[in-house]
């Protein structure tokens, strides 16, 4: 089952349960591919990578990070929830609109 990040509530939630909700995002509506767990230089650490797949070459396509970022798209994300994130399975971000 897919993480889903509602953009007109902000909630964040997997199989209806919501984790958290966010007013800092940047991301349009889409389906993403979940990166592995690192460390970024400027957005510390337990960031991850998140990348669409369009033509059958995927590319990167943003970040979820716990600090804002300056450009580029973004979902900001507390630590915790970005840990339940890098040690679950899921690998897919619906991004969603109502």
């Amino acid at each position: 089952m897919a993480w889903v990040f509602d953009i007109d509530t902000g909630e964040f939630s997997r199989n209806g349960k919501v984790f958290c909700h966010s007013e800092r995002f940047n991301l349009p509506v889409g389906t993403y591919l979940i990166g592995y767990v690192r460390t970024h230089p400027d957005l510390g650490e337990v960031v991850m990578m998140v990348y669409r797949e369009m033509m059958e070459v995927v590319q990167d396509e943003g970040i979820i990070c716990g600090e804002p970022c300056i450009v580029g798209h973004y979902l900001n994300l507390p630590r915790i929830v970005r840990l339940r994130i890098a040690t679950s399975e899921d690998r897919v971000l619906e991004v969603v609109q109502d």
